[in-house]
């Protein structure tokens, strides 16, 4: 019987104000009628000392939000001279005794561990570490398709990717082109099961009426996007859409990857007077941003890890019942019943000039009412009946071969 689920995260449980929601914490969040443990990442010395983390030479625990999370050992030791090897090591050896404490010893048999291509290192470690009865693979994004990978580290990745899915009871993936990938490319067996959201905390509430300091000046309409400017967002159809602007402005919450950009392109979207970086804004401002733009833009990039994604805030967009702009990526045109989807930077630019006219109280309703359905809890049971789906299945061949 499962009695617990143990989610490996890609960011600390604590949301702190610079940080957007992710599938993993959410998810820990939405899973209901189960014993929920939240092992965290090791965020580095640096971080550690920053967030105040006492020094510890064992796993620690509180509870939060009725999930148990648990933060690595030794993260105020600094990772020079070979010590991060030292402290990676210690963290695996020591997180079976964690669980056998906290869950009882027969945690293997009652648990499913819950991994995520957000960290695939870090996953198969962890796997090779705990061994588990139970394992469920959540891929969220074409990680082994990310830039800044050298072709020695990506042989690396691929062969713990693949090892984690040949040990995966469920391995799911957030978007159609990410299944088919996988299949075409490893020819492994994945079940789609895209994002969520959470729809109280993005839907509209009288509060959001209330403008914010920094656009009321701004010329409207306000075209807005929230999340990190990076390798994945078309520059050069912002600066576009900003050269054709008569009236207007585009607004931007959320970091700059300047590494991922570069100088030039950086400069080019500070010194353009149609637009504003607003920069990182804390989490529970993000639904008043969102409910003060006029138009929610999403300027993906044709990448093939951009291609490959689901975006989180596609559905928080969602959940605003605002009009969305979003360039063709496959996982906006599914919805292009009610979200305007342009192929080419013209395309956008003449849905942007229109969009007024467009927009329309029928279109909103089918959004709001095809998001409700894509709720974090929705989701969670979703994994856990197919998880049990496939749990039963191994049970019967186990049982047929013996």
């Amino acid at each position: 019987m499962i009695n617990n689920i143990i989610v490996v995260g890609m960011h600390p449980y604590e949301w702190t104000n610079e940080e957007l929601s992710d599938t993993m914490r959410s998810m820990t969040l939405a899973y209901s009628n189960i014993n929920k443990v939240f092992l965290d990442p090791s965020i580095g010395y640096r971080k550690a000392k920053k967030n105040n983390y006492t020094f510890s030479t064992s796993w620690s625990c509180n509870t939060s939000q009725n999930v148990l999370v648990c933060t690595p050992p030794l993260e105020t030791l600094p990772s020079s001279f070979g010590l991060s090897h030292v402290k990676r090591l210690w963290s695996l050896k020591t997180l079976g005794q964690l669980l056998s404490k906290e869950l009882g010893d027969s945690w293997r048999e009652e648990s499913i561990l819950h991994l995520s291509s957000g960290g695939i290192s870090q996953s198969y470690n962890i796997m090779m570490a705990l061994k588990p009865r139970w394992l469920i693979f959540d891929i969220l994004d074409d990680n082994l398709g990310f830039p800044g990978i050298t072709n020695a580290e990506r042989v690396i990745l691929e062969r713990q990717f693949l090892q984690i899915i040949d040990q995966a009871t469920l391995t799911t993936a957030v978007s159609k082109y990410l299944v088919e990938k996988i299949q075409k490319d490893y020819s492994r067996s994945v079940e789609l099961l895209s994002n969520g959201v959470d729809i109280k905390r993005f839907a509209h509430k009288p509060s959001f009426n209330r403008p914010l300091n920094d656009l009321i000046e701004l010329e409207k309409p306000i075209i807005g996007f929230v999340g990190a400017i990076t390798n994945w967002i078309d520059i050069d159809l912002i600066i576009n859409i900003a050269r054709s602007l008569d009236k207007g402005t585009l607004v931007f919450v959320g970091p700059v990857i300047e590494n991922a950009i570069g100088e030039q392109k950086i400069n080019s979207l500070r010194n353009n007077p149609k637009i504003k970086l607003l920069g990182p804004k804390s989490y529970d401002l993000v639904p008043n941003y969102l409910h003060n733009f006029d138009v929610l833009l999403l300027p993906r990039n044709y990448e093939p890890h951009s291609l490959a994604s689901d975006p989180l805030k596609l559905y928080e967009y969602m959940a605003t019942g605002k009009p969305i702009v979003a360039t063709a990526i496959p996982s906006a045109i599914r919805f292009n019943d009610f979200i305007f989807v342009g192929h080419t930077h013209n395309d956008i630019i003449s849905l942007l000039r229109n969009v007024e006219y467009k927009w329309s109280e029928s279109i909103k309703n089918k959004q709001l009412t095809e998001v409700r359905k894509m709720s974090w809890e929705n989701r969670a049971v979703t994994l856990l009946d197919e998880f049990q789906a496939k749990q039963l299945a191994s049970s019967r061949h186990v049982r047929a071969v013996g």
